[in-house]
């Protein structure tokens, strides 16, 4: 239970973030449904190598020619944008695999692949830096692992299950269902595209908000040596107070008005023990 719980708080604390994380899941599982209906195709239409390994190069090259320059196009547009017309435009672009039946038609399939992982290529640089502004500070890192962990589970459940349907009902199936995932993922960013807290200007204001709030708190830190007495004698009077107040100085400076939260009071206890360290060593 214990291992689950900052992961259930940064789900039900931060709407933001929990709606960019299940779309991103959604997505992600639709990507596990294309790789395995691909794979599937291209081993109907020839059982040799050749066919896969182009497949597989043409997955990877948008990232190694757009890799280098992404950075520059999501820096200078807006994110939540870039992702939705993403997930849209692929929603769309992936029907085209229904055209692919034969050698003939295999050309399709490489066509269709850059183009959708090009998008790709666009959509995680947004996804990943749009993250840290729906979080508080003290919550990246813990996002940031339950993004790699819960990365991990979709795959290891979703391709059991894609090769599955697509065993039973065809590779067709398959690409109709990653269409269908991709359109969802769109559909729930939408809150975030109209949130003007979550646009350019909004995110420009809160970043100064924070700069400014950021600034007062290294003032505060000077005090030094006499914060730490300070610290002791405040944790031995009033152990569950200190731990609050010190949380909400060292752990998260930003948020001063939730000084008596349950994670203030779990973090206290490490700054007090800290706090202690420090005068046994004066």
């Amino acid at each position: 239970q214990w291992f689950f719980r900052p992961y259930y708080r940064l789900l039900r604390d931060n709407p933001h973030y929990r709606v960019l994380w299940l779309a991103n899941t959604i997505s992600r599982t639709g990507d596990s449904l294309n790789y395995i209906a691909c794979l599937t195709l291209i081993n109907t239409i020839d059982s040799s190598g050749l066919l896969l390994s182009m497949y597989l190069l043409t997955r990877m090259l948008p990232r190694l020619l757009l890799g280098p320059v992404v950075g520059l196009l999501v820096d200078r547009f807006d994110r939540r944008a870039f992702m939705f017309s993403c997930d849209l435009i692929r929603a769309w672009l992936v029907l085209l695999y229904l055209g692919v039946r034969d050698r003939n038609t295999v050309w399709l399939l490489f066509i269709v692949s850059v183009v959708q992982f090009s998008f790709a290529t666009l959509f995680e640089p947004c996804r990943a830096s749009l993250m840290p502004n729906t979080v508080r500070p003290c919550e990246i890192f813990t996002a940031n692992t339950f993004d790699g962990t819960m990365w991990s589970v979709t795959i290891a459940l979703a391709s059991p299950l894609g090769g599955l349907l697509i065993t039973h009902y065809g590779t067709n199936v398959g690409f109709l269902a990653n269409a269908a995932t991709y359109l969802a993922a769109a559909v729930l960013l939408v809150p975030l595209l109209v949130d003007k807290t979550m646009s350019i200007e909004g995110l420009k204001s809160r970043a100064a908000v924070r700069r400014q709030q950021c600034e007062a708190a290294e003032s505060e830190f000077d005090q030094g040596p006499a914060f730490v007495h300070l610290a002791v004698d405040f944790s031995v009077q009033s152990p569950q107070e200190w731990s609050a107040y010190s949380s909400a100085r060292i752990t998260e400076p930003l948020d001063t008005w939730t000084l008596l939260t349950e994670d203030a009071a779990e973090h206290g206890v490490e700054a007090v023990e800290s706090a202690g360290e420090l005068l046994d060593a004066t």
